[in-house]
């Protein structure tokens, strides 16, 4: 896999953390992994994804490699730091460790489109953390 960055003290990887193998190259993974779900990209509009039909989500209906069957971190988890969003999508197969917890909507949006917010996991560490992004405003 070619960088898509570097310089002298970091090289960053992006793209199918799969087609590489991360034992005793990374000294830190952050990934938005499949969840596990069979999840073709269809949604809709409303809370939970349940209200009218739209096509919101870039690449509406495209299948999402790997997500046919669960997700299993172990690889990840030998690396010194990672963070996994989605974990509430695969907790059970995590040891404790730092949630993270992105709402990436405005109150007065809360329950409009899929999820309000994302959850993460990283390793290391009991707390848990809350970022606000409000630059999109829900979009």
């Amino acid at each position: 896999m070619k960088p898509y960055y570097q310089d002298e003290s970091v090289t960053i990887y992006h793209g199918d953390a799969w087609s590489w193998q991360i034992g005793g190259l990374a000294d830190a993974v952050v990934s938005d992994p499949p969840y596990g779900m069979a999840w073709d990209k269809r949604v809709s509009i409303g809370p939970n994804g349940k209200g009218r039909t739209g096509t919101r989500a870039s690449r509406y209906g495209e299948t999402i490699i790997g997500d046919d069957r669960p997700f299993d971190p172990s690889p990840w988890l030998a690396v010194p730091q990672v963070i996994l969003w989605g974990s509430n999508h695969f907790a059970q197969r995590l040891p404790v460790g730092t949630i993270l917890v992105w709402i990436k909507r405005y109150d007065d949006a809360f329950g409009s489109y899929l999820s309000d917010a994302e959850v993460g996991w990283e390793k290391g560490g009991h707390g848990v953390y809350l970022f606000r992004e409000t630059v999109y405003k829900g979009n």
